[in-house]
This record gives C-alpha cells, structure tokens and sequence, in this order.
C-alpha cells in the first residue's frame, strides 16, 4: 500500500511518544486510540521541540514531512500538534484529529469556540478572524479562552 493510504492495527503501536531514528512505520500513516483522536506518523523534517506545538507541512508536497508552524507566515496550514519532541529527520506521532490539551496562542490569545489557524509566533495558533488564512481554513477550534502566549485546550481537524 502507498504510504499514508491506510490505518494501523492500533495493536502495532507500541507508543505514540517515539523519537525513531529510522521508521517503525509507513510514513503518513494513521492511528485511531480509543478515545478516537487520530495520530499521523510524520517525519521531522525540522526538530519538533515543543510537545502540543502547531506542525505544517514541510517544502515537501505529501502531507507527512512536517516541521514546526514558521515564525512569519500568519495562517500556514497546521497539519498537526506533536505529541512529543522529535529530532530532526526522525519519525514521530502528531495529533491530527482530537483534543490537544495544551497548545499556545500566539499574539492576541484566542476566544474560546472561535476556530483557530496557524499563528504568527512558532508553533502557536491564532483566532481564524485575527489572522491571514489559508484556503484551507482552520485547523480546529478553541475551547476556552487564552492570552497570548498561554496554553488552552483545543480540538484540531487536520485530516
């Protein structure tokens, strides 16, 4: 199968928190825990050094290369929230679907139920009114109300 067109057998993931110097699994790759968040195996093609931080997609075009949200790019595409840090070019998990409980917002915080997108600040997120959104549109939505540079729950759509 290409990499990225299916699901894992969950009973073949050992931990959803790797740092895996070569991959454990097909690049893309989804996994569905119990509680239905979904995880994408990604490749680092930038260190992931902030566990809940917003991950877009890298210069590659697959979906799976993923590195941190830049530092000037309001409204990049967010993909996922690591789960934890990643060395550069090696494998992790991200949340691609579900609650992540302690991503940051960025300049300006966010208001609780109001949709979210990549922020200005590395690995942050923003109001999707407060910022220049992709055509994509938001990655997900806020679920309580946060200041700049606080850490709130979220619920992310990235699939």
């Amino acid at each position: 199968m290409p990499a990225g067109a299916y699901l894992h057998d969950p009973l073949t993931i050992k931990s959803i928190s790797g740092d895996d110097a070569t991959a454990q699994h097909s690049a893309g790759c989804l996994a569905v825990s119990s509680d239905g968040t979904i995880y994408r195996y990604c490749l680092a093609t930038v260190a992931w050094t902030v566990v809940d931080g917003a991950l877009r997609q890298a210069a590659a075009t697959n979906g799976y290369d993923l590195a941190p949200t830049s530092t000037t790019a309001a409204g990049e595409q967010v993909l996922g929230a690591a789960v934890a840090a990643v060395t550069i070019a090696h494998y992790g998990w991200a949340t691609a679907y579900g609650k992540v409980a302690a991503m940051v917002a960025a300049t300006g915080g966010w208001t609780a139920q109001l949709a979210i997108v990549g922020g200005v600040t590395a690995s942050r997120m923003l109001n999707y009114a407060s910022a220049t959104h992709t055509a994509a549109g938001p990655a997900g939505t806020a679920l309580e109300t946060k200041a700049a540079d606080a850490a709130g729950a979220v619920i992310l759509r990235c699939l």
